[in-house]
């Protein structure tokens, strides 16, 4: 009978603990605090104005991964270690899942939001994964990698293609060869344009074969020449943007490389840069360009004019950024993050920023309507 009693006992603190841990979990998920930006509005423009609101953040896999219960780690005794993001840089999206470049770690990190996974791939093949760009349509990625001076192919499973073009590990002295340092990417149609930080030119190749089509940019200090090309973008009539670093400005082109009055240029003033780093264009021709001096990102309508920054102060609190890099519009994820949404609003599509710094690694916004409107209004 004392025997039985031990276990008798011993069960119950075990069910008694299995409870207080599945109480403190649900305690813990508490739904965060809403951002919105612009944070002060009317009443009348809360209910008729588009607003950007913080919805979620990842810097390691603790963040996406569902926790184990309190009875399993008694048991086992062991405890899961999180998995960091490093330094990311450029981002993407496939239905289901967010790819993030981490050049410090040499691979592009999975974020599995439909299996709560995380993963990576590119792991002994990367080494500085800068920028990501994705065709849905022939089940590629393109992964630009500034170390090997390539970029390198992948199918939409992970799987290793190969690469896009051969490059010489060493030009010989006095060749003409120059070792390509690509960077930013984007896609248009059969083309992808890459930006080459060696010439400082866009250069432009057949997306299947890797055929070099053209290239266009620097020529010698003149107003419509590129300094430090970093990221690329092409919005929906299929002007290509590029960030130029250096130059502080957004340098815009026909697809066949003419240039185009540019958007914004150096100062401290709201619509200027310092530090354009992503850039990214959604369907509606809204611009969102990344400032890592900033720390923010300007949203610009396509009369060039701004229409919004975020956030409004850097810093790890929510919604925060900490030296942005990457930047990416999405509409295929949207379901992931519609519990996250403030109430009286509807999620029209995200927005992802990846910072290299701070406790916000990769950040998840959402442009938000007020429901009794449905639709952006006309700016």
């Amino acid at each position: 009978m004392r025997y039985c009693h031990r276990i008798t006992v011993l069960c119950l603190g075990l069910a008694l603990f299995v409870w207080a841990g599945c109480a403190a979990s649900a305690a813990d998920e508490k739904p965060p605090d809403v951002v919105l930006y612009p944070k002060h509005v009317s009443k009348k423009a809360a209910t008729t104005q588009a607003r950007i609101q913080f919805l979620k953040t990842f810097s390691t896999s603790a963040d996406l991964e569902p926790a184990p219960d309190n009875f399993t780690g008694f048991v086992t005794g062991r405890k899961r270690k999180a998995v960091p993001i490093g330094k990311p840089y450029g981002i993407a999206t496939l239905p289901g899942a967010i790819l993030v470049c981490d050049p410090s770690a040499g691979h592009v990190v999975i974020l599995d939001l439909e299996k709560q996974a995380f993963r990576t791939f590119g792991d002994g093949l990367l080494v500085k994964p800068h920028a990501i760009a994705v065709d849905l349509l022939a089940k590629r990625i393109y992964v630009s990698d500034l170390q090997r001076g390539e970029v390198l192919v992948f199918d939409t499973q992970f799987a290793y293609e190969g690469r896009l073009w051969e490059t010489p590990q060493t030009p010989s002295p006095g060749s003409d060869t120059v070792r390509m340092k690509p960077v930013g990417m984007v896609l248009r149609g059969n083309e992808l344009f890459v930006g080459d930080l060696t010439e400082r030119k866009i250069k432009v190749y057949h997306k299947d074969t890797g055929a070099f089509i053209r290239k266009f940019g620097f020529v010698g200090g003149e107003k419509n020449d590129l300094f430090w090309p970093t990221n690329l973008a092409v919005d929906p009539e299929g002007r290509i943007f590029v960030t130029d670093t250096l130059k502080a400005t957004v340098q815009m082109y026909t697809p066949k490389g003419e240039w185009l009055e540019p958007l914004g240029q150096l100062g401290l003033g709201h619509g200027k840069f310092v530090r354009p780093k992503g850039i990214a264009i959604d369907r509606t021709g809204i611009t969102y360009v990344v400032d890592a001096a900033f720390e923010n990102v300007q949203m610009f309508d396509e009369q060039k004019r701004l229409l919004l920054f975020f956030p409004e102060a850097p810093g790890n609190h929510p919604g925060g950024l900490n030296l942005p890099t990457g930047i990416a519009v999405d509409y295929t994820n949207l379901k992931y993050f519609e519990p996250y949404v403030a109430p009286g609003y509807a999620l029209r599509h995200l927005i992802l920023v990846a910072s290299q710094f701070g406790n916000n690694k990769v950040n998840v916004y959402g442009l938000v309507v007020p429901v009794q409107v449905g639709e952006m209004p006309s700016n």
